[in-house]
């Protein structure tokens, strides 16, 4: 009983840290195009960009709630290879993801604003982990009717 409590309480911990970070996401990350995206951004135009700048503090974000993510689900999940799985993802959608965020963001154009907000979203947010543990519960309740 007390063991469940502790991951409960470890997860829920690993959960405010998420939320903290999207609180505060304007004090903690430079992203000139969090206001540009709150307007109508289809009619604006482009802000002002630090590319260099930008690509690495959505990185920095990434990072950050890849490495809450991953300790949730080892928590949650407590075996090695689910844990190796989970980071192996994170590493593979930062590799790909990158280098088109990028190439978007130095190309940034009206025509590439939807395909900019849509990749920065995938990179700023835990979207990952709402499809992981989506993914992992499900085969966990796969496997225990084995």
């Amino acid at each position: 009983m007390k063991n469940r409590f502790m991951v409960f309480l470890g997860v829920a911990l690993l959960f405010m840290l998420l939320v903290l970070v999207r609180f505060y996401e304007r004090v903690l990350f430079y992203d000139p195009l969090l206001d540009f995206y709150k307007g109508n951004f289809t009619t604006a135009s482009p802000p002002s960009l630090d590319k260099i700048k930008l690509i690495c503090y959505v990185i920095l974000r990434y990072f950050i709630n890849a490495v809450l993510s991953i300790g949730i689900i080892a928590l949650l999940f407590k075996k090695k290879k689910i844990v190796y799985f989970t980071s192996l993802v994170y590493v593979i959608f930062l590799i790909l993801l990158t280098p088109i965020f990028s190439y978007f963001i130095y190309d940034f154009t009206e025509d590439n604003y939807l395909m900019v907000f849509y990749i920065r979203r995938f990179l700023i947010q835990p979207i990952l982990l709402l499809l992981l543990l989506a993914g992992l519960f499900y085969q966990y309740k796969i496997n225990k009717k084995s």
